[in-house]
């Protein structure tokens, strides 16, 4: 199939740039164009500030630290940076640091990158195309080398998967680890994302199998219609707080505020009774545990990181994910909705897994309702 090309400098100008443009040509049978923009000349004293505020890392270095990054956030859009300065901050970083800055380029709110705001998508646009394009060429070496067959029973597509129904009633505890070997669930945090969402349903789809995901309540309130279309679409829906704190760090109350809020608005939106729950970053208190049960609801957990949310690169996080799989054999595995790296490795992760023999299984509670009666409802 010849490559469907897209460019930002065809869209009509008074669209607003869409993340959508830089992954429309990334997934699935779509191929990519390749342009290079050119980068804005930042005046010499402008560099002098920049330099000392975002000097790039060395090239031993994988990429500049969660610390940093945030650190970098912070100052470049405060109130002390001009857009001139800000733009040529940003231009001074690698692509794979540049994506830690993702949805501040993909803001409809664009004005403090306005100028620059163009060549920062074709930057992170060319990154993920030469990263797929590298997974094309380099996925079935990388999957002989680090992933062995767990059975010789290889199905057309990943799916259709197995359904095991939950009886949530009593709380309970969902773990990977106990499941039968060759059998894995997918599943994502932090979404409802409005774009990678979509495109992750729709690989989903490509390869006939469904999802857990696991969302966090201020971004369903953002994009309930998101949340609504994966649920129609066959997958499982859960709930990973309202705003994703650490949980420990938080009184008994908050933590079940936190808890109730999700589940009442993902209950409102999809028109079910949720009861899957996974804790932020997998830390939980006995006290909230017991709260979870005395609710009827199960909380969920994993066994196998992609660590998507940690490595930026595409290839790097293909490898990882291959390397956690084969290492356990079964279970659930842990990824991100949030994260254009997970979009582009996808596709290759679930063939990678079709070709080994593993199988997919899906966890669904046993009172979910039929999807024919699921309508956008947000109060």
């Amino acid at each position: 199939m010849a490559p469907i090309c897209t460019r930002r400098g065809n869209l009509a100008f008074n669209q607003k740039p869409s993340a959508a443009w830089i992954f429309l040509t990334l997934t699935l049978t779509l191929g990519a164009c390749s342009s290079k923009s050119s980068a804005q000349t930042a005046e010499e004293t402008t560099q002098a500030v920049v330099l000392t505020a975002t000097s790039a890392p060395s090239q031993n270095e994988k990429h500049i630290s969660d610390a940093k990054i945030k650190e970098l956030k912070g100052e470049l859009f405060s109130g002390r940076f001009t857009q001139p300065e800000r733009c040529a901050a940003l231009e001074k970083l690698r692509p794979i640091d540049l994506i830690a800055f993702f949805e501040e380029i993909n803001s409809e709110d664009s004005a403090a990158i306005a100028p620059c705001q163009e060549a920062l998508f074709q930057r992170i646009s060319d990154f993920f195309e030469l990263k797929r394009m590298a997974l094309n060429s380099a996925h079935a070496e990388i999957e002989h080398e680090l992933l062995n067959k767990c059975s010789d029973q290889v199905s057309p597509t990943f799916g259709p998967e197995q359904v095991k129904s939950v009886n949530t009633s009593k709380g309970g505890y969902i773990s990977g680890s106990y499941f039968p070997r060759c059998l894995v669930n997918l599943t994502f945090d932090d979404g409802p994302h409005p774009v990678f969402g979509p495109l992750i349903v729709q690989i989903l789809k490509s390869q006939n199998v469904h999802a857990n995901f696991f969302s966090v309540g201020q971004r369903v309130l953002e994009s309930p219609q998101t949340i609504v279309e994966e649920y129609k679409e066959g997958n499982v829906i859960g709930t990973h707080s309202w705003s994703h704190p650490n949980m420990p760090k938080l009184s008994f109350n908050a933590g079940v505020k936190e808890i109730d809020d999700a589940f009442n608005l993902v209950a409102n939106v999809l028109h079910i009774n949720v009861s899957f729950f996974r804790f932020p970053y997998g830390a939980s208190t006995k006290d909230l545990r017991a709260y979870l049960t005395q609710g009827g609801r199960t909380e969920f957990t994993w066994n196998i990181d992609t660590l998507d949310w940690k490595i930026p690169d595409p290839v790097k996080l293909f490898r990882n994910a291959l390397k956690e799989v084969n290492r356990e054999g079964r279970g659930v595995i842990l990824m991100h909705e949030t994260q254009p790296q997970t979009v582009v490795m996808l596709p290759f992760l679930l063939e990678a897994l079709r070709n080994a023999g593993y199988k997919p299984l899906l966890m669904r509670p046993l009172d979910t309702v039929p999807v024919q009666a699921v309508t956008t409802n947000v109060p």
